[in-house]
């Protein structure tokens, strides 16, 4: 072609990544997705919004373009693709298994994925609550002491539920602050309840506000989950930025088998987490602990 003139120009450094459009070369475990927090920390995360590892990272591998001149008529021969370089037209090729990337040749290592900057999806760092960070509903009284897992919540004297005298049988808690969850995110609760072999019920056990399907202990009663006296319990909330939720409550960590499950929509995103029992037969001999809680906003 004698029309065409071969030019063979090595572009880039193949140590300078800010040359790269900030293109980057990551391994996840299947299942998981890449994601940073607001200090650019980056883990892999998986469906249950668990942080599962650190990604494996590893440099691109970077190659010299082969660039001709377009026939006369524009066109660029089969396997070239046409670009715009200092104000001219060109046809480029890269070698075999790489990638063209605006003005240069790619290649992520085998099993590597590549992943640019601004697609990466920018989360906000968990917030992981002590006991400072809850405070006891209005109408209880029941006492709230430091445990060596967290807090427990004692029980009052029983009132069958009722309230007498202003305040109700039971105890609860709820978060000191308002977390914003406009952009969704993911809330846990590791907690233990003891009704000392008799019947209590917990009616909330995540999310002020939220009515799911009531916990009691030694007895079902109205279409409640039983659950175990002195066992950890795992609750989560996974909310979407339309509002829409799902509950779980599960006796094997956050990702096994739930015993319960609730789902609806949220009207208002700006939440506290809340945990509540109340019907405590056994009185102050009814306990709950909250252990390991956090707040995770996208």
């Amino acid at each position: 072609m004698k029309n065409l003139l071969l030019l063979v120009v090595s572009l880039l450094c193949a140590t300078n990544l800010s040359l790269a459009q900030d293109e980057f070369c990551f391994f996840c475990p299947d299942g998981t997705a890449l994601t940073a927090d607001a200090n650019n920390n980056w883990y892999c995360l998986n469906n249950a919004g668990q942080t599962v590892s650190v990604p494996l990272w590893a440099k691109p591998l970077w190659a010299k373009t082969v660039w001709i001149y377009p026939a006369s008529d524009g066109t660029c021969p089969l396997g070239y693709f046409s670009t715009v370089q200092n104000g001219r037209t060109w046809c480029g090729k890269c070698p075999e298994n790489y990638t063209w990337r605006g003005d240069f040749c790619f290649q992520c290592p085998p099993g590597y994925l590549i992943m640019a900057a601004p697609q990466i999806r920018q989360r906000r760092p968990c917030t992981v609550l002590i006991g400072s960070d809850w405070q006891r509903l209005n109408n209880r009284k029941g006492a709230i002491q430091p445990v060596q897992d967290g807090i427990m919540l004692v029980g009052d004297d029983w009132t069958n539920g009722a309230i007498k005298n202003g305040f109700q049988d039971g105890n609860g808690v709820e978060t000191t602050r308002i977390f914003d969850m406009s952009r969704g995110g993911q809330i846990r609760i590791k907690f233990s309840v003891q009704g000392d072999g008799k019947y209590l019920a917990l009616t909330y056990w995540a999310l002020s506000g939220v009515k799911a399907r009531n916990l009691t202990t030694n007895n079902t009663w109205h279409g409640s989950a039983k659950v175990s006296d002195g066992i950890w319990l795992y609750a989560q909330a996974t909310i979407s930025s339309d509002g829409t939720y799902k509950l779980t409550v599960s006796d094997h960590g956050y990702d096994g088998v739930p015993i319960t499950t609730h789902t609806g929509k949220l009207q208002n995103l700006q939440l506290r987490l809340r945990m509540e029992f109340i019907d405590n037969h056994a009185g102050k001999k009814a306990a709950l602990i909250l252990s390991d809680a956090e707040v995770c906003p996208n």
